[in-house]
């Protein structure tokens, strides 16, 4: 029980601390002490040494990693029933196996569409147009699908990244050959679905990790990250490379940043927020407290911005935020 509950919630984008914390929590409640765990890399091992017989080690490999708030509240509401004398063991572990066979809370056509919406939000922020929103839908939504497509083959991540980025920067340098769109508008589209297939969960738990002091488990997250970042560097001058025989001027200064009005970057907002909780398997109750706060998150940047805080500084100060207040929202808000 303990090996599939470190199994799930790793998989589920979980960080190391919090699954030490549900295992040595359940052991403990169950008298399995004493029991040593060690997280590392891909691989969770623990060992029991009974008073009375040898010592039980076991091993976990976990194959797979994401961010899955469903599976993680599922899991987290198990642990804590289970804590409270709500379940007794066998009702945790036939819990635990629904959760395992449980699918993903969103069909993929859905999450698909989301990440759609969240390229058309960040290609706007990035001083793209309509035009350049509407082919940031389109190419997101191919990336994932493209993207899922070579995962199931067994592709590596490394090559399967390259993959969508070279076709990103194609489709873009078409597009600007084409005269669809202006280089501007074809640099932000590009932008926003290349920023968006960076493993931004990962970027999450290894800072996590990094802090929480698994120093281990962070430097393997830090390498599944240079892998990515190195796909994306081979992957877009690939993608050029395709296109070299296409005959293009582009006007460099015609690509700036041209910020929003506050009423188009809450917009925006509202939709990048509500995409991101799709697809990572948020619930209806959990929604509008990230729509809030991504809200709460976009006034407080611009205020900053418009006293000429730096926009580092500011940015910093943000994140101060809205750390605090998901920290007391959370205490609050108990998904399910």
């Amino acid at each position: 029980f303990c090996l599939d509950l470190g199994e799930v919630m790793l998989a589920s984008g979980a960080d190391v601390r919090a699954v030490e914390i549900a295992i040595v929590a359940v052991s403990t409640k169950w008298n399995l002490a004493p029991l040593e765990l060690d997280i590392t890399g891909t691989a969770i091992t623990i060992q029991y040494a009974p008073l009375e017989g040898p010592p039980l080690v076991k091993l976990r490999v976990v194959t797979a990693e994401g961010s899955d708030l469903h599976r993680l509240s599922l899991v987290y509401q198990i642990v804590d029933e289970l804590l409270h004398d709500d379940r007794d063991m066998t009702s945790a572990v036939e819990g635990l196996v629904e959760v395992l066979r449980s699918p993903p809370r969103w069909p993929s056509w859905i999450t698909d569409a989301a990440m759609g919406l969240f390229g058309v939000s960040v290609s706007l922020q990035a001083g793209g147009s309509l035009p350049g929103a509407v082919g940031a839908f389109l190419l997101m939504i191919g990336a994932m699908v493209l993207g899922r497509q070579l995962s199931r083959r067994g592709i590596p991540p490394f090559f399967v990244v390259a993959v969508q980025s070279a076709a990103v920067a194609a489709l873009g340098t078409l597009a600007i050959w084409s005269g669809v769109m202006p280089a501007g508008s074809a640099a932000a589209m590009v932008a926003a679905v290349v920023v968006l297939i960076l493993p931004h969960v990962t970027i999450v738990t290894w800072a996590q990790d990094a802090i929480s002091g698994f120093r281990a488990m962070a430097l393997s997250r830090a390498m599944i990250i240079v892998l990515i970042v190195a796909g994306i560097a081979v992957g877009i001058p690939g993608g050029l490379a395709l296109t070299a025989v296409v005959d293009i001027e582009v006007d460099p200064t015609d690509i700036t940043l041209r910020a929003l009005p506050l009423w188009m970057l809450l917009i925006t907002t509202f939709f990048a927020a509500g995409a991101t909780g799709i697809t990572q398997g948020a619930n209806a109750r959990v929604m509008p407290v990230a729509i809030g706060m991504a809200l709460v998150g976009t006034v407080s940047l611009w205020i900053l911005k418009a006293a000429g805080v730096p926009l580092l500084a500011a940015t910093f100060l943000v994140a101060t935020l809205l750390g605090a207040l998901g920290t007391v929202v959370a205490a609050r808000v108990r998904p399910v």
